[in-house]
């Protein structure tokens, strides 16, 4: 392609100079005096630069060029394709992040908490049914002892107010009879309140016995729900474990295959866009050297030579500059 715009100008150049040539043909020479026809050029055409800046024939304005060069390049800066992730639509990869020990023992945990509260909520239950069958058995012992001691208290009071009603009918209330009656009487109902007292304190004491059983069954009960708990709890973690290391190991084989078909979407964009890169490079180049060159051909080849020899001008051609160059030496 830069060979083309070479060629382009080379047949100008051809053409101006056979021109010349038949000018100088046609030229007749007299006996006496030689005369020598001059081959005339082509008076300079005034060149129109692509930003329409007319330009003279002996002098070039480098800045005005450097700026030129530059507002091509700023054009085509933003023709270039730009990655963008985008192009990885619908092929996202699985994250599963393996949780700590300590995350997953939470977890467990809160997999078992219902099956927790429910079976400790009916130990309690279990225990609590007990403890208040044990406290209505004691209260009703100690309601029964009251009423017994209550009804002997009666007994005692009216058997010694009827002994008493039968010792002055007899007229013995003051004899030893009398006193020996009302003492019998008494031991009697002191008996009797002694089997009523010792009877509710076996009573007693064999509940305040299942009061102890009770609280060690719930207890023991507790600490083996404990242990029950602690193995169901060790086997969940075991399970979440396996779980979300198999749910790694089936991230890891996903992404694998999304990371194949994600370079393969790569490279057939980088193909596209090197391709389209490259076409743009060469559409700029031409542009540049074809602006560069239109600059130049007013000027002497020395003088055109000095100006390509510009840092910022042979920075700007790239790999055109040889172009340019070609084009001076063998059309300037």
């Amino acid at each position: 392609m830069q060979t083309e715009v070479l060629e382009d100008e080379e047949k100008e150049k051809d053409a101006t100079d056979t021109g010349a040539t038949n000018t100088q043909n046609t030229t007749t020479n007299t006996s006496n005096t030689q005369n020598t026809t001059t081959q005339t050029q082509p008076e300079p055409v005034a060149e129109t630069s692509t930003n329409n800046q007319p330009l003279t024939s002996t002098k070039v304005d480098v800045d005005a060029v450097k700026d030129h060069l530059q507002e091509i390049e700023n054009q085509f800066a933003s023709q270039y394709p730009v990655f963008d992730e985008s192009i990885y639509d619908g092929l996202d990869y699985q994250r599963v992040e393996m949780p700590t020990a300590e995350s997953i023992a939470q977890m467990a945990q809160e997999d078992l908490s219902d099956y927790r509260q429910t079976h400790v909520e009916n130990i309690n239950t279990d225990y609590m049914a007990d403890v208040n069958s044990l406290n209505n058995q004691e209260s009703e012992v100690q309601n029964e002892l009251s009423t017994t001691q209550d009804e002997l208290a009666t007994e005692r009071d009216y058997g010694l107010a009827r002994q008493q009603s039968e010792n002055i009918s007899q007229g013995i209330e003051r004899s030893s009879i009398a006193s020996n009656r009302a003492n019998t009487f008494n031991a009697t109902i002191d008996r009797e309140l002694e089997t009523a007292l010792n009877q509710a304190n076996n009573e007693l004491a064999e509940i305040s016995l299942k009061r102890e059983i009770a609280e060690s069954e719930f207890r023991q009960a507790l600490e083996n729900f404990d242990i029950t708990y602690a193995n169901k709890l060790e086997n969940r973690i075991s399970e979440l474990t396996k779980e979300y290391s198999n749910k790694q190991s089936e991230a890891l084989e996903y992404n694998e295959r999304i990371q194949k078909q994600r370079e393969q979407v790569y490279n057939e964009w980088k193909r596209w866009a090197d391709t389209y890169t490259s076409q743009l490079d060469s559409q700029k180049g031409m542009q540049k050297a074809y602006y560069v060159i239109d600059q130049i051909k007013g000027l002497s080849r020395r003088d055109a030579m000095e100006f390509l020899k510009d840092a910022d001008i042979v920075k700007a051609l790239g790999i055109w500059y040889n172009a340019v160059l070609d084009y001076v030496e063998r059309v300037l």
